[in-house]
């Protein structure tokens, strides 16, 4: 029998955390019974005696409770005196019972009953899918499907925050070559020769390829702290519509980024190619007036195609490794959304019955 593990990954992949597979079973659950009707939890509901002082409900989800088989009416524990006073019309009897509950416990009125609610069920990653039960808990046949495809989005949200461990490390621009002192007062003199400036598309001017740590409510133009962001919603706040939110904007970010270092490219070719025609006019002017001259430049010259071939080639090879890692990142989000449609869907269903 296969374990929820190898369902959710299935599905997603390896998600490469056996504990937060169960963390993600295990709220999904909370989060199906706390919506799920009372038709479906029925069966994983659990028989609880108030003896006067009240029913637990720790960790439990109450449904409803009875005295001698009649069923209590839910009421308002501030108005709790109106149905213990026999002198009160509302005065609650065996065949009019009536339950409320403070600080979490159930209490029956007259002097106790049962009290039915159903434990939110702890489920393990190693626990087998169909079994029905999870850790001594039943946990109902219609949910557990659904169990699978919420741990699912948790897990595929966990794969896009991790996936920032592949982004492309940052660049090591070539030195730009040293500008040769000339002998001679004749020939010209160079101008500033053009460098290479890596595009900063957010308010910080940080790259995207240097993540640090960030907190939720932090400057969000931060690029290098999304990633860790977008983790902390999903692990801590445990919040799918703001975690996606966030795993889409770095998606955007990313494709954005690479088209700017492209186009800052575009201007230092533009600008090299100028200042190569300046250097040539110095070298020609050089032949005339010295000969060391003009094989400094020509050297220079040599070096300056050498710089601009190495940047256009460590440039267009990482804008090519950041559009792939960007492509993957969006495959993996258009996979999140199915994933989500499908969740949705199933927890329609349910809460239909």
């Amino acid at each position: 029998m296969a374990t929820y593990q190898v369902k959710i990954e299935d599905l997603i992949g390896s998600v490469g955390d056996t504990t937060a597979i169960s963390d993600f079973c295990t709220d999904t659950a909370r989060e199906l019974v706390n919506i799920a009707p009372k038709d479906i939890l029925h069966v994983m509901s659990e028989e609880i005696d108030d003896t006067g002082t009240g029913a637990s409900l720790s960790n439990s989800k109450f449904l409803y409770a009875k005295k001698d088989g009649y069923e209590a009416s839910k009421v308002d524990p501030d108005k709790t005196a109106r149905y213990t006073d026999s002198n009160s019309i509302y005065y609650a009897t065996t065949k009019n019972p009536i339950c409320y509950i403070i600080k979490n416990k159930a209490y029956v009125k007259p002097s106790g009953g049962q009290v039915f609610a159903v434990k939110f069920p702890t489920i393990a990653y190693g626990d087998s899918f169909g079994s029905y039960a999870s850790s001594g808990t039943i946990v109902a046949q219609d949910l557990e499907p659904v169990i699978v495809l919420g741990a699912a989005v948790k897990g595929r949200l966990r794969q896009l925050a991790d996936k920032r461990t592949s982004l492309p490390t940052g660049l090591v621009f070539p030195s730009t070559p040293s500008v040769p002192s000339l002998s001679s007062n004749q020939i010209g003199t160079l101008p500033t020769a053009p460098a290479y400036t890596p595009p900063s598309l957010d308010a910080s001017a940080n790259q995207i390829t240097e993540m640090e740590a960030g907190t939720i409510g932090s400057s969000h133009l931060d690029t290098e702290q999304w990633f860790d962001i977008a983790g902390q919603y999903i692990e801590d706040s445990e919040d799918i519509e703001l975690a996606s939110a966030q795993i889409q904007k770095i998606g955007s970010y990313l494709n954005a980024y690479a088209q700017a270092m492209q186009n800052q490219m575009n201007v230092f070719n533009d600008a090299n190619v100028e200042y190569q025609a300046e250097v040539q006019r110095v070298t020609e002017n050089a032949r005339l007036s010295s000969q060391d001259d003009a094989q400094l430049l020509q050297k220079y010259q040599a070096e300056l195609q050498n710089y601009s071939n190495e940047l256009n080639a460590q440039v267009q090879s990482y804008t090519s490794d950041l559009q792939r890692f960007s492509q993957e990142h969006g495959l993996m989000f258009q996979e999140l959304q199915v994933l989500q449609a499908q969740y949705a869907q199933a927890v329609q269903g349910i809460q239909k019955r």
